[in-house]
């Protein structure tokens, strides 16, 4: 049976684009399935091409490609990469390029916890704002749209070095103890994947889903379950603002990520939605497991 859908993931090679990629071509084998990619000929890319036969990357560097890229294209899955000063425009060429088509059935967008524009008495930090900005101008095609609000990845742990060091004994997280509700990227990815593939485009529209975990877990938390994995003893340090900044700046992190975690320890990030499970069908990953996943990278 042939499938006409044709599926576009920006960020194809990411965290989050990689997993939905792969969940796209086990579930809808016959779709055709493009990975948008600022470099296709890349070994990441190649990696992608080997899934199935009907995955292709498909060049796209900032706005350029993009047009090209969406030709035919029925399914959108739009991840921008984290650039300031151009994800407006990102956005504004993704719209156009989408209702030049005529094609594109549905676009979900890859947004974050408290997306939103600014209003009277409530002026977000800039990241949520970029991304209400961006939910609104893909809105507008009047395409059918969903927009995913993910909140802080437990991927931070194992791929930051500012926040845990492979080997070490000790997570660094200016956190005190709150709760932070975090979310394995693989989760999102499936989430993804079950709204895209829905038989009726229709029945996510207008949705803004904030994806957790199903638990919000405290810095105690987290060293207790990475030392469960690991097999070793690791504690929590609870740096002050100053510290975790520095700490990131050794390393060659980025800096506003510091901002993000100070909104954590106000308990912004603590609380548990039941999307992942409702939209999956399955109960989500806890932080826990995805320290037993990954305990190879501790």
């Amino acid at each position: 049976m042939n499938d006409d859908r044709v599926f576009l993931v920006t960020g194809g090679t990411g965290k989050t684009g990689a997993a939905l990629v792969r969940r796209l071509a086990q579930g809808v084998p016959e779709a055709e399935i493009r990975v948008g990619t600022r470099s296709p000929d890349s070994l990441a890319a190649g990696q992608m091409a080997a899934i199935g036969p009907n995955v292709r990357p498909v060049g796209m560097n900032g706005t350029d490609g993009m047009a090209e890229a969406l030709v035919g294209v029925t399914h959108v899955y739009a991840l921008p990469a984290f650039d300031p000063a151009g994800m407006d425009a990102w956005h504004e060429a993704l719209a156009a390029a989408i209702t030049a088509s005529g094609t594109v059935r549905h676009v979900v967008k890859h947004s974050v916890q408290g997306a939103r524009r600014p209003s009277p008495g409530d002026t977000p930090s800039a990241i949520p704002r970029m991304h209400g900005d961006g939910e609104a101008i893909l809105r507008a095609t009047g395409v059918p749209f969903t927009a995913l609000r993910p909140t802080i990845f437990a991927q931070h742990v194992t791929d930051m070095p500012w926040v845990f060091e492979s080997g070490g004994d000790a997570l660094y997280l200016p956190t005190g103890d709150a709760g932070i509700a975090f979310i394995d990227a693989s989760e999102i990815a499936a989430t993804a994947a079950a709204i895209l593939t829905c038989d009726d485009p229709t029945a996510h529209d207008g949705e803004a889903y904030a994806l957790t975990g199903p638990t919000a877990v405290t810095g105690a938390d987290m060293a207790r379950a990475i030392g469960a994995a690991s097999g070793r003893d690791v504690r929590h340090e609870d740096l002050t603002h100053s510290e975790f900044e520095d700490r990131i700046a050794r390393h060659g992190g980025p800096p506003g990520l510091a901002i993000v975690y100070s909104e954590a320890a106000e308990g912004h990030f603590a609380t548990v939605t039941d999307a992942v499970a409702r939209i999956t069908g399955r109960p989500g990953k806890t932080f826990a497991q995805f320290a037993y996943d990954n305990r190879h990278r501790f």
